[in-house]
């Protein structure tokens, strides 16, 4: 009961700030508050907020891409109760495969990124190919989970991928060179990442052929 409290009452703090939340770009403190009431429910709990689109904004739940975290976002998601300028949602979605991605001045660009998927017990391995990731491995590593959340979303990635291996562009020239020239542009990543997924499952699932 004393749990189920700790969600009421964030929504009720989150409908009592609504106004200020829905205009938080002239109202910067508030989000920091908004910080510390997830925070109360789950160290590990964040968001993201939309744009403002016809008096509406998404608000997105998020286990800071940490699957311990998962169980608290269903619940306060599940407990949220009708608010008519928000439309909630549970964990980051997926975004535009496009997406240039920087930190701190350095960028991952989507055609730096080849890729291979293999299958990794019930989930997805993965080997991504990174123009100069030798160079600047630890960067690299940050902006591609970046990619990835972006790419399959949060959920997907804590819960369908398994181990990942990273390697620069000149791994060609050593002895997975087999594995480079099977790898692919990163336009298609999605698709054959959701196709080999729903094969490896239909065999999991009785009746599956």
């Amino acid at each position: 009961m004393i749990i189920q409290n700790q969600y009421d009452n964030f929504w009720k703090w989150f409908k009592k700030y609504s106004e200020k939340l829905f205009y938080y770009e002239k109202n910067g403190d508030v989000l920091d508050e908004l910080g510390d009431e997830l925070r109360k429910i789950n160290e590990n709990l964040t968001f993201e907020f939309g744009p403002s689109d016809n008096n509406k904004r998404d608000f997105t739940i998020s286990a800071d891409g940490i699957q311990e975290a998962f169980p608290f976002v269903e619940k306060l998601f599940n407990a949220k109760p009708l608010l008519d300028k928000w439309n909630v949602q549970k964990f980051r979605r997926r975004g535009d495969l496009s997406l240039v991605i920087t930190i701190n001045n350095f960028t991952l660009y989507p055609n730096d990124i080849k890729y291979l998927l293999f299958p990794d017990k019930n989930k997805i391995g993965l080997l991504l190919f990174i123009k100069g990731f030798d160079d600047n491995k630890d960067k690299f590593i940050d902006l591609a989970y970046i990619f990835l959340d972006n790419a399959l979303g949060e959920y997907d990635v804590e819960t369908k991928v398994g181990v990942i291996n990273f390697c620069d562009w000149t791994c060609s020239k050593t002895e997975v060179s087999e594995y480079f020239e099977q790898s692919k542009s990163i336009e298609s990543f999605r698709t054959d990442f959701d196709n080999m997924y729903k094969k490896m499952n239909s065999f999991n699932t009785p009746g599956g052929c």
